[in-house]
């Protein structure tokens, strides 16, 4: 039996504190331990002997977290940039303590130690890094402690990229994070090939790609920076300056990311134009940041990889003299019109059918599974000669921000997804029929007014 979870994202939570107010986005432990309880259950009813539980990326927030604003250490960096003893290694491995420490979070690393004595057969555990959590795999060091943390067997291998799961017959599923399809996000484009390989290069996933430079110098900045112009005993003062923060904190949760604007724009009680007064210094700030570092821009261009005309945009957007009075508020307006006419949502389906496993008729692989995007999925890719083949989207188990199909509202949902593989020995009970393998997929969304902040 296989179990797939993904995109937890065990953040750390202490520099998004606000004086007393604690803005923690994990689950409390009690989620995880109900799952496995549950899922203990369902693997004693059908029989199996045993559990293989892949964790699929991005289960530790290693990138969005204000730890990387204290100075000029940043994520972006090759793996093998990051020496055994370095300042940039110590700062990993500071933030991996940091997420540890935080109360859900420890509670929640129990529960995955506590695995083995919670199932009646034996369970394995594997882990693959995704984006977000893609330099775990930097240093033995870094990687014992991770392995420390979840109860993994100690070893000086790195953690794998993919996994493929056998069953009785042979191989049955395949396995990955699912940013390989997201080229914002990964160090090659697979999306232009014609087939893609199972396996990768390893210096592939080694390499920083653009969505970790957005993700500290604008998602993780944006709170920092509101927080340092406006200092906390003003916004504690202020309900609009509060509303604003906990927005930019939700930020990453939004979907599609084409909503990003508008859920800014959107804050209840304050109008769009105010919302643009108050906002305004800290974007401009967050660019002159970007502007001003000869490295970042740098880092920037080579890891966008991008071409003559792309340079030139950026280049113009970074020009300081462009900003120096300000951003005037019918730019940002004819911005977000602009992004919501061109909404394209991308279905990942169309590169997982393109996998080659998926596309070889005697490979075995039944099924490839993903996470990544946030958005649970199952969808058929093939079915020929009777071999149904699917792709699974793992989705999260984070909070959701959906907005409505013009972009303009937007709600807040509870996330868990469950994907469980059987194999031939282990037809699932509820049916009376034999498929020679099967698999269960159940999303479990809660709403809810708030986090619980």
């Amino acid at each position: 039996m296989l179990i797939v979870i993904s995109d937890i994202h065990l953040a750390e939570s202490q520099t998004n504190c606000l004086g007393n107010l604690s803005y923690n986005r994990n689950l409390p432990a009690i989620v995880y331990r109900n799952y496995f309880r549950e899922v203990a259950l369902t693997a004693k009813q059908n029989g199996v002997k045993k559990a293989e539980l892949v964790l699929a990326g991005d289960i530790f927030e290693i990138n969005r977290t204000g730890f990387w604003l204290q100075d000029n250490l940043r994520p972006y960096l090759r793996n093998d940039e990051i020496q055994t003893g370095s300042d940039e290694e110590r700062r990993i491995l500071d933030i991996l303590d940091a997420i540890a420490e935080d109360e859900r979070v420890s509670e929640t690393l129990e529960v995955f130690r506590a695995l083995p004595s919670m199932f009646e057969m034996p369970i394995q555990m594997h882990y693959i890094p995704g984006n977000h959590d893609r330099l775990v795999n930097s240093s033995q060091a870094i990687r014992e402690k991770a392995r420390t943390f979840l109860g993994l067997e100690s070893n000086n291998n790195l953690f794998p990229n993919i996994y493929e799961y056998h069953a009785e017959n042979g191989p049955l599923a395949l396995v990955r994070h699912g940013h390989e399809y997201d080229p914002v996000n990964f160090g090659m484009d697979v999306t232009t090939l014609e087939e893609i390989p199972m396996y990768l290069p390893q210096s592939v996933y080694e390499c920083p790609a653009l969505g970790n430079i957005s993700t500290v110098e604008i998602a993780t900045k944006l709170p920092i920076i509101f927080k340092m112009y406006y200092t906390e005993n003003k916004i504690l003062r202020d309900e609009n300056l509060r509303s604003l923060y906990q927005r930019l904190i939700e930020f990453d949760d939004v979907r599609p990311s084409s909503a990003l604007l508008n859920f800014l724009f959107s804050t209840p009680g304050i109008k769009k134009k105010e919302t643009w007064r108050i906002l305004e210094p800290v974007f401009i700030k967050i660019i002159r940041d970007i502007a001003e570092s000869p490295y970042l821009v740098k880092r920037l261009a080579e890891t966008a990889d991008l071409n003559l005309a792309q340079s030139e945009l950026i280049k113009g957007v970074l020009n300081l003299d462009i900003w120096h009075n300000g951003i005037p508020y019918w730019v940002i307006k004819r911005l977000m019109r602009s992004v919501s006419k061109n909404i394209k949502l991308d279905r990942v389906e169309q590169f997982a059918i393109k996998e080659k496993c998926i596309k070889e008729h005697g490979s075995g692989i039944r099924c490839v599974i993903t996470g990544h995007t946030h958005s649970p999925e199952v969808e058929l890719l093939t079915a020929k000669d009777g071999i149904q083949k699917y792709y699974i989207n793992s989705g999260t188990w984070r909070n959701q921000i959906p907005s409505t199909p013009d972009l303009k509202k937007f709600g807040r949902l509870r996330s868990m997804t469950k994907v469980f593989i059987f194999g031939s020995e282990e037809c699932d009970s509820e049916f009376e029929w034999k498929t020679g393998w099967s698999f269960d997929f159940s999303t479990k969304l809660g709403y809810g007014s708030d986090y619980g902040y």
